[in-house]
């Protein structure tokens, strides 16, 4: 059975974060989407004497731009979505020089949310269990609503003037993942200024998602730093509200943390503190 693009699914993969992160749509239909990340240096590790291979952070902004995308293509004429939850179970590591590739479908809606599975794995596009796995994904939208898309004509009057407004800037030339995504850690927390290439929705504009889970990873790292011989093996980011494109602090501290493993959260703020934006549980072990 031949499979299409989606015009809407077409449309939501056109945001400034997935262009700058050079993810491309591989079409799929209303049961299953498909998305590819290549390995380039936007999307890569540096890592001083070791082959580079995609950056897990990038992977999880992947899985979450997958997961708004397979909402879209299974409710054709929805007029907005936002990651409520994203949850990852870390199966593997990117493979260096691979592309990644990712799969995500809706498996339940009702009017207030949808629920999606997926995967990301290196490797052949048609067999993913038969590739070399990387994360499963399991994650929910709210249906109906996204970033400054309130209901009612003068919400929309605003959307589109802000859209008008938002000219796209192109990213910088980049090394690595971490240079695009920016920033810098100060102890155990990863400060990330404004710029347009992170934006997903343009109609507040708002962070992408992926990007507000790449910040709390790299603050998670910051501190599981200090437990050598551990490795992420999962997390969840519960999204509270909207990251306006603003200064943005991301913060880590241990749970508990052992010889064998270490739990870690992290939590994004914004305006000094004053408005929590999200929170980050995520295991080591």
């Amino acid at each position: 059975m031949s499979e299409t693009v989606l015009p809407v699914f077409a449309k939501s993969t056109v945001t400034p974060w997935m262009l700058a992160l050079g993810g491309e749509s591989l079409g799929g239909d209303s049961r299953r989407i498909r998305l590819r990340l290549p390995f380039a240096p936007a999307s890569s590790t540096e890592e001083p004497g070791a082959a580079a291979a995609i950056d897990l952070r990038a992977v999880a902004a992947l899985l979450d731009h997958a997961g708004g995308a397979a909402v879209y293509a299974a409710l054709p004429g929805l007029k907005g979505t936002a990651t409520l939850e994203l949850h990852l179970d870390l199966l593997g590591k990117p493979v260096p020089g691979q592309d990644v590739h990712a799969s995500a479908g809706c498996i339940a809606v009702d009017a207030a949310s949808a629920l999606v599975t997926g995967e990301a794995w290196c490797g052949g596009l048609s067999e993913p269990h038969a590739s070399t796995p990387i994360a499963r994904l399991s994650c929910r939208f709210i249906v109906g609503a996204g970033p400054g898309q309130r209901a009612g004509p003068e919400a929309q009057r605003l959307r589109e003037r802000t859209a008008a407004e938002h000219v796209p800037v192109p990213p910088p030339l980049v090394r690595s993942f971490g240079e695009l995504l920016g920033g810098r850690a100060q102890g155990h927390a990863f400060e990330l200024p404004p710029a347009p290439w992170r934006v997903g929705s343009i109609a507040l504009p708002a962070l992408h998602g992926g990007v507000v889970a790449a910040g709390l990873m790299t603050a998670a790292a910051l501190v599981a730093a200090e437990s050598p011989g551990l490795s992420l093996r999962s997390l969840t980011v519960q999204y509270l509200r909207a990251a306006h494109v603003e200064d943005t602090r991301f913060a880590a501290t241990v749970l508990k943390r052992g010889a064998r493993v270490a739990y870690l959260s992290a939590e994004a703020t914004q305006r000094h503190g004053e408005r929590r934006v999200a929170t980050l549980q995520c295991l080591y072990a």
